[in-house]
């Protein structure tokens, strides 16, 4: 079966930057047209894509290069140490509150301030779209404050995007 999805941005989207903030190159799609910008202007980009196309979260494998990547940034944002059964679960629960609740004791409670976890919370999601990307799949679905979202890691990939105009 294929669906439409659909993304929105402020300006034009010419390349996919990999280096670009939390995301790393991944974008975030809906099956509705949805606005997350006070920008007056507002880019329609739609992806046609096959359900066998798109993973759900709770299903990815992340790699070895995935679970250390997310142990390195558990690390930097909160000097905590996970180990790979740790950072797979971060990866593949889709809950950092969950994460927090596991270091909630005296020594380490402090740490976890919200905006961090909030940080941490897009750091994953990119990485749920790259592991999705590496696991042979082109999306990766998973839920957040606007619902239903389908990440994917575009870097290189720019070509699957098709501009619809301004809305």
């Amino acid at each position: 079966m294929t669906f439409t999805l659909n993304h929105t941005s402020p300006s034009i989207i010419n390349t996919i930057n990999s280096d670009h903030d939390y995301f790393e190159g991944t974008l975030f799609f809906s099956t509705n047209v949805y606005v997350m910008t006070c920008s007056s202007e507002v880019h329609l980009y739609t992806l046609e894509i096959e359900e066998d196309q798109v993973i759900d979260y709770q299903d990815l494998e992340p790699s070895k290069e995935m679970i250390e990547e997310a142990q390195y940034r558990v690390k930097s944002l909160f000097d905590i140490t996970l180990d790979d059964d740790e950072a797979w679960d971060l990866i593949t629960t889709n809950d950092t509150h969950c994460f927090m609740g596991d270091f909630e004791d005296e020594e380490n409670c402090f740490k976890l301030d919200g905006f961090s976890l909030g940080e941490l919370s897009w750091y994953v999601q990119g990485y749920q779209a790259k592991t999705a990307r590496e696991n042979g799949f082109v999306a990766c679905r998973s839920e957040d404050e606007q619902g239903t979202v389908y990440a994917i890691h575009l870097v290189n990939r720019e070509d699957l995007l098709t501009y619809k105009g301004l809305i």
